[in-house]
């Protein structure tokens, strides 16, 4: 979901990408590829919100996707377990 977003700047993609990637980190705690995936949308509802006009919001899901990525870090984060 967040592609769309991502690709048509639109903000109710942002916020349906938005409220998937929560629904899936609240099912899904400590899931890396679900982390990445809500960086991701966080990404694209800044992008959405810049191109609106609100820079504010922008610069808070920014934020977010910026705290999302300080955990994505570490020589074992991206080392999966099979």
């Amino acid at each position: 979901v967040w592609q769309i977003a991502q690709e048509t700047g639109s903000k109710a993609a942002a916020a349906e990408a938005l409220d998937a990637a929560e629904t899936a980190l609240r099912l899904l705690p400590g899931n890396k590829y679900v982390e990445g995936l809500a960086a991701h949308a966080r990404v694209a509802a800044a992008a959405a919100h810049d191109q609106a006009g609100e820079p504010e919001r922008a610069e808070a899901h920014l934020k977010a996707a910026d705290r999302l990525a300080a955990g994505m870090t570490g020589d074992d984060y991206w080392t999966f377990d099979t």
